[in-house]
């Protein structure tokens, strides 16, 4: 199957945004502030990056659910759902035991219940949703195969409705219970990035100043919504949707082929995996003050020293046959 250049280059950027975004998230959401000013800025940095999450499940869409790529149930469990599952051993599971450890709330079995039920670290949610993905993909693959440019509108529309819309207008209070609401927006995140890559039109994945232009816009949102206080965050709401899919189709449009991206591929879902450590340890063990952190140079240089430890630590761990073969 042919390699999509781009498709590297917004692993990178969505590698980049998610330890940007924890390296936030991981002083913000552990001390309490007095100066509003730090923490809005603080908000600013975690929110503003959130589009990183769906960027990864859109690409995983247009690779995997790409017609030429082989699927089947055999294929996807012994080749990626193992391997995911092999992540989560090697890693998710000592993670519960620290944060365990670093939260005294209990010991070994308390770890392995957390384990089992999806309690780690908060980025490892990421892998048992990938899991699902995987095993859903045989099943509608066919759909892939066969729907036409209609049903493909219908179906995004809809899932896009069910999964994102309506769960994003019951956080401000709409109320409509359980009323419609399909639970797992990710699916519908998974499908449009197959679309995205494969299907759109280009009249729109060829306007690069609209597309810029919806970037923009959806950031200002953000930068508004975190300045006022509306608490509707995630990675499935329409405005994280949308300032994604504004960015994939840029990328695309671009052709952008970052030589640093080409190398870096193999080590992205390393750095993933792990920056919360070295965050945790920053944060948690030696309890660097928020103060510190907040100015944009001194954030820059956490984020940068997050990423560069975690590169370097996979680039480590990618020398074990083991890991590199059936892991990493």
């Amino acid at each position: 199957m042919k390699r999509i250049n781009y498709l590297n280059s917004l692993r990178l950027l969505a590698t980049l945004s998610v330890v940007f975004l924890h390296t936030s998230a991981g002083i913000r959401e552990t001390r309490a502030f007095s100066d509003n000013n730090d923490f809005f800025i603080l908000t600013c940095y975690q929110f503003t990056m959130q589009f990183g999450v769906p960027i990864f499940i859109m690409i995983s869409g247009a690779l995997f659910l790409n017609p030429a790529k082989e699927v089947g149930f055999n294929l996807f469990w012994h080749k990626y759902v193992k391997r995911i599952a092999l992540a989560l051993l090697i890693f998710g599971l000592p993670m519960c035991l620290i944060e365990t450890y670093f939260s005294k709330s209990g010991g070994v079995i308390n770890s392995i219940i957390h384990f089992i039920t999806g309690n780690s670290w908060v980025h490892m949610w990421y892998l048992y949703m990938l899991i699902g993905l995987y095993l859903i993909t045989p099943i509608i693959k066919p759909f892939v195969i066969k729907a036409s440019d209609k049903d493909w509108l219908v179906a995004l529309g809809l899932l896009f409705v069910l999964s994102s819309l309506f769960p994003t207008l019951n956080a401000c209070g709409a109320e409509l219970k359980s009323y419609m609401i399909f639970a797992t927006p990710y699916l519908f995140i998974y499908m449009l990035g197959y679309w995205l890559c494969w299907k759109a039109p280009q009249k729109i994945c060829g306007n690069k100043m609209l597309l810029a232009v919806i970037v923009i816009l959806c950031l200002g949102i953000i930068i508004a919504k975190c300045y006022y206080g509306f608490n509707v965050y995630g990675y499935a709401t329409p405005v994280a949707i949308c300032l994604a899919s504004a960015l994939f189709l840029l990328f695309k449009s671009l052709n952008v082929n970052w030589k640093l991206a080409n190398k870096l591929a193999p080590y992205c879902f390393g750095i993933y995996l792990m920056h919360p450590i070295f965050i945790n340890f920053a944060y948690k063990f030696l309890e660097i003050d928020e103060e510190l952190v907040v100015p944009i140079h001194h954030f820059m240089a956490f984020f940068l020293l997050f990423t560069l430890l975690s590169l370097c630590s996979t680039y480590i761990l990618m020398k074990i046959p083991f890991m590199k073969k059936y892991v990493l």
